[in-house]
């Protein structure tokens, strides 16, 4: 009996590997895995390695003639097959956005007109109060003019925080205006060196930089006090980052890729990801950020309020593709 399998893809760049470059580490992985050699000839090896993504990909090749396979936004799914000789198996791969697993409110009747919408004023008169706390949690100077980003996120090259510190090597020494939070976990090199380069903005900028390069809980304010939330990410499935600091009124500016383009923002197309392309991209979308009116950022805020993934719509989407599985 084969059961049908399902594969959702989120970050397709981690895809489970081990060497086989000689017996005696096939037959380790494969103890490991309690997998006969034939079972990981025919579905796991890919190359001279042990690859747990291409092992799923060929399965359902093999078993379900390509159907069960989705990516998490509208464009990974593609992306990710162009990208990942691992999946090469497939004929295709569905789409299957994310939904915000807090939105499980009734579809609507039809679709809002974001050119329509209503200012919060109790939303807006809060951030000042939200902009404080966060600045006071920080260390900064509690300054409420000041252009604040946020960075919340994986240290690593897949989310850019290399071009974040860079980046911003230039923008604090020409505004004197803007404030830079960055937190979350180191996991490459680098975001090692974009953690030394962030302490070394610390000392040269006191009180308009605070980087944490750690596993942090976040207090609520964090989210809501930002101006703008910093998302240059090289490679992005969905982005649900942009959805969390959207929704509190902190607006995204980063790269266009997964769903990110579906909030309201500053978003530049990623057409290489050479490191200078990026840079170029990024400093030129923090300008026009930095651009914008209070009023500008005002209505963005008010549209991604109405900015909906539900999870309807997502189970939904998904039984179109689950029956052609039985």
């Amino acid at each position: 009996m084969v059961l049908p399998v399902c594969l959702s893809l989120h970050n397709a760049e981690f895809q489970g590997l081990w060497p086989l470059r000689t017996k005696e580490e096939a037959d380790e992985v494969c103890r490991a895995f309690n997998l006969s050699k034939d079972i990981c000839t025919k579905y796991v090896q890919f190359g001279n390695v042990f690859n747990l993504l291409h092992a799923a990909a060929s399965f359902i090749s093999h078993h379900q003639k390509s159907v069960g396979v989705a990516g998490v936004s509208d464009k990974y799914g593609k992306r990710s097959w162009a990208r990942y000789p691992a999946l090469w198996t497939l004929k295709t791969i569905d789409s299957l956005p994310n939904p915000d697993p807090t939105d499980i409110e009734a579809l609507d009747a039809a679709p809002r007109n974001m050119k329509d919408v209503t200012v919060d004023e109790a939303a807006e008169a809060q951030r000042p109060e939200d902009k404080r706390k966060t600045q006071e949690w920080a260390g900064l100077h509690q300054d409420p003019k000041a252009q604040l980003f946020v960075f919340v996120g994986r240290w690593s090259l897949q989310k850019g925080v290399d071009l974040i510190a860079d980046v911003f090597t230039t923008i604090l020494e020409k505004r004197s205006d803007v404030q830079l939070v960055a937190v979350g976990p180191v996991v490459d090199l680098y975001g090692r060196f974009a953690a030394a380069k962030l302490a070394r903005l610390m000392e040269l900028h006191p009180g308009r930089v605070f980087s944490k390069p750690e596993f942090t809980a976040l207090p609520p304010f964090i989210f809501s006090g930002g101006d703008f939330a910093l998302i240059p990410s090289r490679d992005e499935p969905f982005g649900l980052v942009a959805v969390e600091f959207g929704r509190k009124g902190a607006l995204g500016v980063g790269s266009r890729l997964g769903g990110l383009g579906l909030m309201p923002g500053w978003w530049f197309p990623v057409e290489s990801d050479s490191t200078a392309h990026m840079h170029s991209q990024f400093a030129k979308t923090i300008k026009a950020a930095l651009k914008s009116t209070n009023e500008e950022r005002a209505v963005l805020r008010a549209r991604s309020a109405l900015q909906r993934f539900p999870v309807l719509e997502w189970r939904s989407r998904m039984e179109n593709i689950a029956p052609a599985l039985y």
